[in-house]
């Protein structure tokens, strides 16, 4: 045996120097049949970029050089040229059937070529004739060829292959056993993914049906084309689905993850809400779909290499802007995008997976060859997860709204539209004839600021206080009629009830049985115990309603008091929370406000003057804390922390003083600007703003008062205004202390 071998090699070799075929020292060995073999490190490959070269060229010109492969499985990406495999193999088994099996079915082009009686024969593989398989009675997604070599003979093979997609080559020799036992694996796992995608398909369709929701209508969409170009890359597609469409067959590479591309930006953009939750990401998923759209373009103008660099280059580009979508969505609290997030990074994980595969980084095995199919399947099912939770989102969302939209008059709402109108108008005016009046007086500041700054605090402080003074007047008046008359409105219903329900226990033994079912006909019909139910809370929400519209009436009333020219006695504390009232839309949601109050006297002052005090003061706290989140970036951690606005009141050590602090975690000022923040006009915000009048007004206030301004402040950190006010006061000249 030994012996007829080496006469083989020798007369092998001799034909080789005959015929001029250039010669290469690796052979590979067949021993075990059963064994299914990866050649792909024994294999020598040629790159014929122009796809000039015939087999009589690659077995005749000298200067073709063939390279040693380095890697189990050969990866020539995205280029379009002509490759040609070149192999040696020695069949040392008794099996005379051994068959060669590519695994990787997107080839565009296959012609396998081999030596028989002194001749080169060829046999052709194009894609598009669906004849994957060369092997009669064999059925697989696989390109198989016979080798046709006999027991212990020696042969070389060339390969020529031509793809416009990424191209692989997974190359296997073994017998027909084991190469079928291989597909056989391959088509149970595969089977069981696509049965995954059929069952979701299913399942989220009939709760479509169900709900009429569009937002599993796209999802369904979006899995049936994951799970169809799956099929169509492995082969399944020009196998099963469509072998008699030439076109498709020969395009479905393209055409279907395309469409894929489709579904995934409809339901991305359906799923995160991005016309509510991020108007510019549609925009963005628009351009994606562009991209897409450019592939299918040049497909269609027969540009096969650029579609399918389009392609990449949009589902790469796509996945890392789906990521940038989900976290941005996550991060304005809407919980779907958190799934999304989950669903898409176990998917990426995949590929990632399956890329590190391809470069042989990562070892070829079950697991890594069907990474795609494992993450694609953990993704539609986490997926319809988060669909599950959207849907109890909405819902509850929706309930909320209706039970809020129950609660409210409709007469109570128009009459507050309607007066909150006029008062935007009255003040936007207002504010619009003291900027114009600012401009003009600047030329005379110097001459004039005092009697500007008395004449501006007292027209302003006129103006809103009969403004607030005749709108809580107004509103006073039908509240009142509201509150007066709900508790009688309750009882009178309450007792109609009764009297219902006492005519119905005679009704039943007076009436017939069939007038009776009419009359419970129809209290079904008008949901009678609903009814009841809805008319109580009704009229709850109408007394809640106006207690609420109260409250802030007795509010205005109590800022808009027009005593400036006489001492009155006035709680503090009252004053405090009636300007935080009115203040109450100003404050963002995510400031705290902290009162700390000791137990105070009535003291005497002028309460008008007061309340505008604590108006400059507690405007001056919230524009700086606004200031300081604009100018810090959203990954900054002190956005983490909240922002606060500390109001402290204290009895001083001598009983005749009370203190009021008012402080901020805002911006702070540095030494140059709190030098000049009592000055008239002086002011640190934007033009349109604010007139720079603010702290004069508080300063001149507590100068009239008799009391003392302290500020305490530290750059970037916040500031701290402290009043000291008489309980009976003696005004005295004063001037304001600042303290580092």
């Amino acid at each position: 045996m030994t012996r007829f071998l080496h006469i083989t090699f020798f007369v092998v070799f001799f034909l080789n120097k005959l015929y001029c075929f250039p010669t290469y020292p690796h052979v590979i060995n067949l021993t075990d049949p059963n064994k299914l073999i990866n050649i792909g490190n024994d294999v020598f490959y040629f790159v014929d970029s122009n796809s000039s070269y015939s087999i009589n060229d690659i077995i005749s010109k000298q200067e073709i050089i063939f390279k040693k492969s380095t890697s189990e499985y050969l990866n020539f990406g995205i280029s379009g040229y002509t490759y040609w495999i070149m192999f040696s193999i020695v069949n040392s088994t008794r099996e005379n059937n051994l068959i060669l099996d590519i695994t990787y079915p997107t080839i565009d082009t296959v012609d396998f070529f081999y030596f028989q009686d002194g001749v080169i024969k060829k046999i052709s593989k194009y894609q598009s004739n669906l004849k994957y398989s060369q092997i009669p009675g064999v059925n697989a997604p696989d390109f198989l060829f016979s080798l046709h070599l006999p027991t212990n003979q020696y042969s070389t093979y060339y390969i020529r292959l031509h793809s416009y997609k990424q191209l692989q080559l997974p190359i296997f020799i073994g017998s027909i056993k084991s190469v079928l036992n291989q597909i056989g694996i391959r088509n149970l796992i595969f089977g069981i993914y696509v049965g995954i995608i059929i069952i979701m398909i299913f399942y989220n369709l009939f709760i479509y049906i169900v709900t009429l929701d569009d937002n599993y209508l796209f999802y369904v969409i979006y899995i049936f084309f994951v799970g169809l170009t799956q099929v169509t890359l492995n082969g399944y597609g020009n196998l099963y689905i469509w072998p008699r469409f030439y076109y498709l067959s020969l395009n479905s590479d393209f055409i279907i993850p395309i469409l894929n591309g489709y579904a995934a930006i409809l339901f991305i953009r359906n799923f995160l809400n991005l016309k509510n939750t991020y108007k510019q990401g549609e925009y963005i998923l628009y351009f994606i779909g562009i991209i897409y759209t450019t592939s299918l373009f040049l497909l269609i103008t027969n540009l096969r290499l650029l579609s399918f660099i389009f392609l990449q280059i949009a589902a790469m580009f796509g996945s890392f802007i789906a990521i940038l979508l989900g976290i941005k969505v996550a991060f304005s609290g809407y919980k779907p995008a958190k799934f999304f997030l989950l669903a898409l990074g176990v998917f990426l994980t995949s590929v990632i997976v399956f890329v590190l595969r391809n470069f042989s980084i990562i070892p070829f095995n079950m697991l890594t060859s069907y990474s795609l199919e494992i993450g694609s399947s953990l993704e539609t099912m986490l997926l319809s997860f988060a669909l599950a939770d959207k849907i109890n989102t909405y819902k509850a969302e929706k309930e909320q709204a209706q039970l809020a939209a129950l609660s409210k008059s409709e007469e109570v709402r128009m009459m507050l539209s309607q007066q909150n109108f006029t008062l935007e108008r009255m003040v936007k005016k207002r504010t619009e004839d003291l900027e114009k009046a600012n401009l003009e007086l600047l030329q005379t500041l110097k001459n004039l600021q005092d009697a500007q700054v008395q004449l501006i605090q007292a027209e302003k402080m006129a103006t809103l206080g009969q403004l607030t003074a005749g709108i809580a007047h107004e509103i006073n008046n039908p509240i009142n009629f509201v509150k007066s008359n709900v508790k009688p409105l309750q009882m009178d219903l309450y007792d109609l009830i009764a009297l219902i329900q006492a005519y119905e226990k005679q009704l039943q033994l007076l009436l017939p049985a069939h007038a009776m079912e009419e009359i419970e006909a129809i209290k079904k019909k008008i949901h009678y115990p609903e009814l009841i139910d809805e008319i109580r809370i009704l009229l709850k929400g109408i007394e809640e309603g106006a207690e609420r519209t109260a409250e802030i009436i007795r509010g205005l009333r109590i800022f808009s008091r027009l005593d400036e020219s006489e001492l009155k006695k006035a709680d503090i504390h009252e004053c405090i929370d009636s300007t935080l009232i009115l203040l109450n839309n100003s404050i963002p949601d995510d400031v705290i406000v902290e009162k700390h109050y000791a137990q105070l006297p009535l003291i005497e002052c002028y309460p008008g003057k007061v309340n505008q005090m604590l108006m400059n003061l507690l405007t001056n706290a919230i524009h700086a804390i606004k200031s300081k989140l604009k100018s810090l970036p959203s990954s900054n951690e002190q956005t983490k922390e909240k922002q606060k606005i500390i109001i402290t009141t204290a009895m001083e050590p001598d009983g005749q003083h009370i203190r009021i602090s008012v402080a901020d975690t805002g911006t702070g000022m540095t030494p140059e600007i709190k030098q000049k923040i009592f000055e008239p006009f002086f002011t640190t915000k934007e033009v349109g703003e604010g007139t720079g009048l603010g702290l004069p007004i508080v300063y001149s206030i507590v100068e009239k008062h008799g009391g003392k301004i302290f500020v305490e402040t530290t750059y970037g950190k916040g500031s701290e205004f402290i009043i000291i006010l008489p309980t009976t006061p003696k005004p005295v000249a004063q001037t304001q202390e600042v303290r580092d």
